[in-house]
């Protein structure tokens, strides 16, 4: 279900309507800014920064808001399993890769699970479901 959208702020009497691919565009732009800063932040350490995966993650879950206030609660629950299966998936393909090869492809070191995903990872996940959700309805699918 699609909801029309107060943009005009208080006051205002109209709605006005947007559509996926705008909104796809501005998800992308949140996303590639949030990127951006963080890679700004992180030329700095050499590793692990929390400030800079907080940047990320942050950013990630406010590019949510509009999406759910269009859309309604289905989002939310797309995000939740777009996690859960991201997490699944990523765990059992490395773990695959990990036996079939002989040598980890890649490697979590913190909240890691099973050393082939992490809980750090889980909110792309979700904006990953996101934004496909968002391709398919601009691509009118």
């Amino acid at each position: 279900m699609r909801r029309n959208v107060l943009l005009c702020g208080w006051g205002c009497s109209g709605y006005m309507e947007i559509s996926p691919s705008a909104l796809l565009a501005l998800v992308a732009i949140v996303t590639a800014l949030a990127f951006f800063f963080a890679y700004e932040h992180g030329k700095r350490f050499r590793r692990f920064s929390w400030e800079e995966y907080a940047t990320l993650a942050i950013a990630s879950l406010v590019a949510i808001v509009p999406i759910f206030v269009i859309y309604g609660e289905p989002v939310l629950v797309l995000f939740f399993v777009s996690i859960a299966l991201g997490l699944f998936m990523e765990h059992v393909i490395g773990y695959l890769l990990h036996k079939s090869l002989k040598r980890h492809v890649w490697r979590y070191y913190r909240l890691t699970i099973g050393g082939y995903t992490s809980l750090l990872i889980a909110p792309f996940w979700g904006m990953a479901g996101l934004f496909f959700f968002l391709l398919s309805k601009t691509i009118g699918l």
